[in-house]
């Protein structure tokens, strides 16, 4: 009896423990400037994976920025003007405001952009990464097999080679025919596949499901070295499997605010987990250009970036465009 007793309070002890470890209301995974916390009567300075508990309090110094994530809701917040905010007066605000995202993606996001801060181990494995080197100068951000959404614009990034440079993208299908060909001065292109198969409609089925993509530096030859070394294929994925992924996506959309780098954060941790990191890649670059002065949206665009593409130094060719 008395070994049942120890074990049941054991048992409580645990779970109590288990309870207090997640027992806090907000996390921070990004900030920038100067921002401190009070906890327990004192001020102390607060940075990236801090956590906020109830009862505390924030405080910003002009010109900072505190990102947030409630781990409860998976909703995000952000803070970016002066001044003392309480955290239970954050929360009832969050929780009465925008639709839930759930929690499904929010310890993603909370483990993810954390190992990208500065000091923090990068202990988040992610699934369908690639170990690959790129030895030609135009980097194309996605992995060699590329997924993508019938449905939905496949925007992609690449290496900007320089200023006022002009760029080929090219689709070709598997009978080497062309199906779709632009010529843009920006290192990014939207590519929108409805309208690529009214383009290519009369073509078989098969061969509309997968494209070889080619990307090509018409300002200066030598950035196109080496360019046939390396394959590029877009996929198309499956209807049902189309299906399922983009009801989820609607989800986060739906409950977004455009203007907030963090929610593109956690749209970007929804592409990533259903297979989609060439989406991901993009809504990550959204966060950093909303976000230009926060280092961390930077770090965790360029993690992301070395993750899917095996690159080693990719600082010369961040400078995303609106």
């Amino acid at each position: 009896m008395m070994k049942k007793l120890g074990l049941s309070i054991l048992m409580v002890c645990l779970s109590v423990l288990g309870m207090n470890a997640q027992n806090y209301v907000f996390k921070i995974l990004a900030s920038k400037g100067n921002s401190k916390v009070m906890a327990n009567g004192a001020w102390t300075d607060v940075a990236a994976g801090a956590k906020l508990n109830k009862g505390d309090k924030v405080k910003l110094e002009s010109g900072s920025y505190l990102g947030l994530i409630h781990p409860t809701t998976g909703k995000t917040l952000e803070l970016k003007s002066a001044g003392t905010f309480a955290v239970n007066e954050l929360e009832s605000k969050i929780i009465t405001g925008k639709a839930d995202f759930g929690t499904k993606y929010a310890k993603y996001v909370e483990e993810g952009m954390f190992s990208a801060n500065t000091g923090a181990k990068t202990s988040y494995n992610r699934t369908g990464t690639v170990d690959r080197k790129i030895p030609d100068p135009i980097n194309i951000y996605a992995p060699t097999n590329i997924s993508a959404l019938k449905n939905d614009p496949l925007k992609l990034h690449w290496s900007e080679c320089g200023k006022n440079h002009k760029f080929e993208v090219k689709l070709i299908d598997m009978f080497q025919e062309e199906v779709f060909s632009k010529i843009v001065d920006t290192n990014y292109l939207v590519i929108n596949f409805n309208e690529l198969k009214k383009a290519s409609a009369g073509i078989e089925e098969s061969a509309a499901s997968s494209f070889v993509l080619k990307v090509k530096n018409l300002t200066n030859a030598s950035y196109n070295n080496g360019l046939d070394k390396e394959s590029f294929e877009i996929k198309f994925l499956d209807e049902a499997t189309e299906k399922r992924i983009t009801e989820e996506i609607s989800v986060v959309k739906a409950s977004m605010d455009k203007k907030n780098a963090m929610d593109f954060m956690v749209l970007g941790m929804a592409y990533e987990r259903n297979g989609l990191p060439a989406y991901a890649v993009d809504a990550y670059a959204k966060a950093k250009q909303l976000a230009p002065q926060v280092d961390d949206f930077d770090k965790q665009y360029e993690e992301y970036i070395k993750l899917y593409t095996g690159l080693s130094d990719i600082r010369s060719s961040l400078n995303i465009k609106k």
